[in-house]
């Protein structure tokens, strides 16, 4: 007998499931969820944090600790207006990221056995460097906008 899965199901009778139906705005009532008017969420709010809480894939051992963690980020996140803010979103990967970078960055320079802090005075050393080529080549750049009899050249 082939198993049928719960998510195989056909539904009938509704274009959505139950739980992704926006709630409906009469008498502002509240959807049926962990979260409400006791977190300071109004309705459209409180819906959004189900979704959220409803999104969990596996059940880990500890899920009563870990569903409590979950609400409230959910919360927090609909408090805060990230849900859906794609900037935020970028933001936080970028910052991730970096810090990502710097971990391999150590790890790479102590592989070749070099300082992190003598690293970074390099670094320091070559950009003085390059700032100070780019003034100088901007000055000239000025001085021969200035006297263009000495140039032999079109500047732009």
């Amino acid at each position: 007998m082939k198993r049928r899965r719960w998510h195989a199901r056909p539904r009938r009778g509704r274009l959505l499931p139950k739980a992704r139906q926006h709630p409906e705005e009469r008498g502002k009532r509240y959807p049926v969820s962990q979260a409400g008017a006791r977190h300071g969420l109004t309705p459209a709010q409180a819906w959004e944090v189900r979704q959220l809480v409803s999104r969990k894939h596996h059940r880990p051992a500890d899920r009563q600790w870990r569903s409590a963690l979950r609400l409230a980020g959910a919360v927090s996140a609909v408090k805060g207006g990230r849900v859906g803010n794609r900037q935020w979103g970028q933001a936080m990967h970028r910052k991730r990221q970096g810090k990502l970078g710097q971990q391999r960055l150590r790890q790479n320079l102590a592989m070749r056995g070099i300082l992190i802090d003598e690293y970074f005075q390099g670094l320091a050393a070559k950009m003085r460097q390059a700032k100070s080529l780019k003034q100088q080549a901007d000055v000239r750049k000025a001085y021969l906008r200035e006297h263009p009899h000495e140039r032999s050249w079109r500047i732009s």
